[in-house]
């Protein structure tokens, strides 16, 4: 820099000497050995001229370095803009539909405190739904028929009367236990079943009649 700095003050000092004019403050007198020509003097100023080039030059270089490494600098980012957005309507929970009762299996009671074992869990199988037993229609219960009316001894057919053997009846004992009912009949006593002459059977004692049978045909005699 020192040299170029040199060969632009004599270049001014030559330029002031040519145009006859005083030396300024940056004219230095000419030594005893650079007393040449101004005709040599002047092969300084293309070097002037290129050292002038070169400092521009440095100078913008630095210059756009320093302005590139600002600009690589981000700026500080701007807050991001907080977006709010309305609660979404969630719809109402629909009850769900009721279950079959389930067989609860009972769980393992922990074990004590002092004893460090513990039991094991139940294998998941056995948590598993009991079938449910599925509902039996009840079938309604049948109706019993009403019972035809039994016709009394007079209102038998007069053949059926003459075949019906004679009963010489003492007397009867009711009692709401049908065990305990008996007739006096023919000197004998008898219950309820059993058989007072062919084809005819006591079927039951009343308070106050006989149910008997007679070749299947059902009736009634008064005591």
């Amino acid at each position: 820099m020192s040299y170029i700095l040199d060969a632009l003050r004599r270049a001014e000092a030559d330029r002031e000497r040519e145009r006859g004019q005083v030396p300024g403050l940056h004219t230095q007198p000419p030594s005893g050995g650079e007393a040449a020509p101004a005709a040599g003097q002047r092969r300084w100023l293309p070097w002037a001229g290129g050292g002038l080039l070169l400092l521009a030059g440095i100078a913008a270089g630095s210059w756009w370095a320093s302005g590139e490494h600002e600009a690589a600098v981000p700026a500080n980012p701007a807050p991001a803009a907080r977006i709010t957005t309305a609660p979404a309507v969630v719809p109402a929970p629909t009850a769900p539909p009721a279950m079959p009762a389930l067989a609860s299996v009972p769980m393992p009671q922990p074990a004590a405190s002092g004893s460090p074992y513990l039991p094991p869990a139940p294998p998941p199988g056995a948590l598993a739904a009991a079938p449910v037993p599925a509902a039996i229609a009840s079938a309604p219960a049948p109706v019993p028929a009403a019972e035809a009316p039994i016709p009394r001894l007079a209102e038998l057919p007069e053949s059926l009367r003459r075949e019906i053997p004679k009963l010489a009846i003492s007397g009867s004992v009711y009692s709401d236990d049908p065990a305990s009912r008996f007739l006096i009949v023919n000197g004998e006593v008898q219950h309820e079943g059993a058989k007072l002459g062919a084809e005819l059977m006591l079927e039951q004692i009343r308070p106050h009649e006989l149910v008997l049978r007679f070749k299947g045909q059902r009736y009634r005699q008064p005591l």
